[in-house]
């Protein structure tokens, strides 16, 4: 949400939309998920292999599952982790953020109450949960203003607002590991301007090794707003971010605020690919029971839509992307046998246990960015 509100927002995203048309040229409309998985099997071809194994995190799952309901016959294993529901693309996906943040925040809670004495958070997890609240309020009347800046998907912000303060604390539910910092950087926010300031370090998780945030941002924009048709009246996003936020406070103004694809110019070259139970049996979904970007609901989708040639496995875990033990072995075990195991729930894993990526690849996969 812009500082000025819903109609400032609106006038944003109708600018983001045209300048997306204004310098993208006829290549623009055919930025597309479909797109993307016929140009993966040229480079599959053009290597010569007459299948293609495919592992994807995030987006990357919704990729993948095109790319075999498209090519069926060519292709071998494939892991899906952390799902986008092939029925909820794109704007019903977003909405469920408000969901998500909300299964997710209780373990955040738990951890900041448990830790009270060193963050002086809360000493439950409902006090934790209050201080949201209130620190909330309290950037969205009074933003703090930061010497230095804090750094965010590339970009660096010199004031923090409630919209700002509600995005970071978002993006650092993704992993357990990134706890201590978040609970370092409201601790911050409750001190000082000077103490949030000398937090800026700690957030280097937001931003890892990323490209530049346009870079990443761009295209990420053009394939959602070129799969499928979004909503064009504006009365709708409106009413719709307002009976979200109802529902789910602490977070659904990220998701199920108006988009630029309610301005785009171009209008989808395709229908969406319907994702098919047609094919071998040969897809695994991994999903963890409280993500906050991908919520379960989304993965139970694709696998319905896969049928008989999908199983998902359910760990009993927070965060986006699947690093839990029971999960991992079932994954590598289909990978080396090609035999998929049946749905299955994993227990979480005992304190204190390393997480183990199921496979090499960037730590977290990575959506657009929520800050608009």
């Amino acid at each position: 949400m812009q500082p000025a509100g819903f109609r400032a927002t609106v006038a944003f995203e109708r600018w983001v939309a045209g300048r997306c048309a204004a310098t993208s040229g006829a290549l623009l409309p055919y930025i597309t998920t479909a797109n993307t998985a016929r140009d993966m099997d040229a480079i599959r071809a053009a290597l010569g292999e007459p299948k293609l194994s495919y592992y994807g995190g995030s987006y990357g799952t919704y990729l993948g599952a095109v790319y075999a309901s498209l090519f069926p016959d060519r292709t071998d294993r494939v892991i899906l982790d952390s799902s986008v529901g092939p029925h909820y693309v794109w704007r019903a996906a977003f909405r469920l953020v408000g969901l998500g943040g909300d299964l997710r925040f209780p373990d955040f809670a738990a951890f900041a109450a448990a830790n009270d004495a060193t963050y002086h958070l809360g000493a439950t997890p409902q006090a934790v949960e209050q201080t949201y609240y209130r620190l909330l309020h309290r950037l969205d009347t009074n933003p703090l203003t930061v010497p230095g800046g804090i750094g965010y998907g590339g970009a660096v912000f010199t004031v923090v607002n409630g919209a700002l303060f509600r995005a970071i604390t978002f993006r650092l539910l993704y992993d357990d590991g990134l706890f201590p910092t978040l609970a370092a950087y409201w601790r911050a926010v409750v001190e000082s301007p000077i103490a949030a300031a000398t937090r800026q370090p700690s957030l280097a998780a937001l931003d890892g090794d990323q490209v530049p945030g346009n870079s990443q941002a761009g295209p990420a924009l053009a394939v959602l707003c070129d799969d499928v048709q979004w909503l064009r009246p504006v009365a709708e996003y409106r009413f719709q971010l307002r009976s979200d936020e109802l529902l789910h406070p602490k977070f659904a103004e990220l998701g199920s605020n108006i988009w630029p694809c309610a301005f785009w110019r171009y209008r989808p070259q395709e229908p969406p690919v319907t994702i098919s139970p047609i094919g071998p049996r040969n897809v695994l979904i991994l999903e963890n029971a409280r993500d906050p970007i991908t919520p379960l609901p989304l993965a139970l989708d694709m696998r319905a839509s896969f049928g008989n040639r999908a199983s998902l496995v359910v760990a009993d875990a927070g965060g986006h992307g699947v690093t839990n033990t029971c999960a991992g072995e079932l994954a590598v075990g289909f990978l080396a046998s090609g035999v998929l195991p049946g749905d299955t729930f994993c227990p979480a894993d005992p304190p204190g246990t390393a997480p183990k990526a199921v496979m090499t690849a960037p730590a977290q996969p990575r959506w657009p960015p929520l800050i608009r």
